[in-house]
């Protein structure tokens, strides 16, 4: 995992690792710990792409992952216009994103849908057994998401301990909910147990 964020990092620049969960080492660890312990095979769906850095990682372990944002750019509207052109020309994809994964090759793994801001992810006819929600991190936001994935009955939620309308909400789901911090796992079963790592 130091190997993915310190190769992204040389080749993009450290701003695309900031608000990713790898951009942080030991946050980044109960990811792995997480995907290796629950996540038994088939396609995840991940509501909230940023820059795709968790995406690919996901696509390292699933057989395809289909990702969901509002932003058809993704990172790549930020910084200054000759910074974005000077990253696009390295690998010449049409966003952060897919240099991301290109240079990772798993971009043919991968399936990227827009959605309007505001509204669920459209999860008709995509079979997973996995989800990663974070997208919209407002109440309202997160209970979509949640509502749209909770079927697959294994949900990985980012920034439990750090967003208080997530926490919130993992803290009100029956089943057991499984924290690693920055990481809260919920697992659809009939118990309402929290276990804590």
């Amino acid at each position: 995992m130091i190997d993915i964020a310190s190769h992204i990092a040389a080749k993009f620049g450290t701003e695309v690792l900031k608000a990713s969960i790898f951009g942080n080492i030991p946050a980044a660890k109960p990811m792995y710990r997480l995907l290796n312990e629950y996540f038994t095979g088939g396609n995840i769906v991940e509501t909230g792409t940023f820059c795709g850095l968790s995406t690919a990682v996901l696509a390292m372990y699933a057989d395809h992952v289909y990702t969901f944002d509002i932003s058809p750019r993704c990172f790549i509207e930020r910084g200054s216009k000759g910074e974005r052109e000077a990253k696009l020309q390295s690998s010449d994809p049409e966003t952060m994103c897919e240099a991301i994964w290109h240079e990772l090759a798993v971009r043919d793994k991968i399936t990227p849908i827009i959605v309007p801001r505001g509204t669920s992810p459209d999860v008709s006819g995509i079979d997973f057994s996995f989800a990663f929600v974070d997208g919209d991190h407002t109440t309202e936001g997160v209970t979509r998401d949640f509502e749209a994935v909770k079927h697959c009955g294994k949900v990985l939620f980012h920034d439990y301990p750090n967003i208080a309308e997530v926490k919130d909400f993992v803290n009100s789901l029956t089943g057991t909910v499984i924290v690693d911090e920055p990481l809260a796992m919920w697992l659809g079963d009939d118990s309402h147990e929290t276990i804590r790592d």
